[in-house]
């Protein structure tokens, strides 16, 4: 995915943020950083960078004037559709062959994977979920590192 996202001008942290703006019209660099999971000061740099490439415009919010929003430009626009050309042509090929089922299982599954290592989960919805190991011996016909589940 990286190597044909840079051929049409973009990154994954890019993608992310052109795709959030382009989707939202104004969205703060703090949503941006909690909605695709990067941290708030990569967000910060990518956005900075962003709007020196003229991809997308800051300004602080009338609201609050802690908050910057982030305000995809016409360039960006034009990007966003070659990144999301780009990347639907990957996710058919990755996906082929594979039931919509199947994709909706998969991502509740690392959903679930995401959230028992995230330090963003609040303490209140891991309440009864038990402390298990992350890893277990080996078991004959392992072929990847065993994982407890």
């Amino acid at each position: 995915m990286e190597r044909a996202l840079r051929r049409v001008g973009a990154d994954i942290p890019r993608w992310r943020v052109l795709v959030l703006a382009s989707e939202r019209g104004s969205i703060s660099v703090s949503a941006i950083a909690v909605l695709p999971v990067i941290r708030l000061s990569t967000a910060t740099k990518v956005t900075q960078r962003m709007e020196r490439d003229g991809l997308v415009s800051l300004r602080r919010s009338r609201y609050d004037a802690r908050v910057t929003e982030v305000r995809i430009t016409a360039q960006g626009s034009a990007i966003t559709r070659h990144v999301r050309r780009t990347a639907s042509t990957i996710f058919h090929q990755a996906f082929a062959g594979i039931a919509p089922r199947e994709i909706r299982n998969l991502n509740e599954l690392l959903e679930r994977s995401f959230d028992n290592i995230s330090d963003t989960v609040p303490r209140s919805s891991r309440a009864g979920r038990a402390k298990r190991p992350i890893w277990r011996q080996p078991e004959p016909g392992d072929v990847a590192p065993p994982i407890a589940m």
